[in-house]
């Protein structure tokens, strides 16, 4: 799933629209939630294209918001927090072969058992994989990009 911050009153072509996926966006928002409620408030589904967003005025404060979070350093910090929580996450079992490692062969789906079965693409037989939101990217060059669309936005449309 794909996830356009559109502009709703672009004063430049930064401003237009802040193209991410779903693996970018959620870390993402998880981090605007959490280091400015009040202003993440103004906007009720973070995580769905429904068009919900933020008015001008609350995203010039959230860029500036923002902005000294990343100037004094806390970005930075929140950014080795989040990896080192990814990293301690435990490897779970893969969902296509169902943790045996193996799958029915082709052109059945589901998990086989490990004498009549072929390797799983995904776990690469292992049977284990890394939980999804742990391949999430969060970086502070990502939060200075939002921030340079923030401040050219006028308000935004998640779509």
């Amino acid at each position: 799933m794909s996830f356009d911050i559109v502009g709703r009153r672009p004063s430049t072509k930064k401003g237009k629209c802040f193209c991410t996926n779903g693996a970018s966006w959620s870390p993402l928002a998880l981090y605007i939630q959490r280091i400015a409620p009040e202003l993440a408030s103004q906007c009720t589904h973070w995580y769905t294209n429904d068009g919900d967003g933020i008015d001008a005025e609350h995203a010039a404060a959230l860029a500036d918001r923002l902005d000294v979070e990343i100037r004094e350093g806390r970005c930075e910090r929140y950014l080795r927090l989040f990896k080192s929580e990814q990293e301690m996450e435990p490897d779970e079992a893969c969902d296509t072969c169902g943790g045996t490692g193996t799958r029915r062969p082709w052109p059945e789906d589901g998990p086989g058992n490990t004498s009549a079965g072929t390797k799983c693409h995904v776990c690469d037989g292992e049977g284990m994989v890394r939980p999804l939101w742990t391949l999430c990217p969060f970086s502070v060059e990502i939060v200075k990009n939002f921030v340079i669309f923030l401040r050219a936005c006028g308000g935004f449309s998640i779509l």
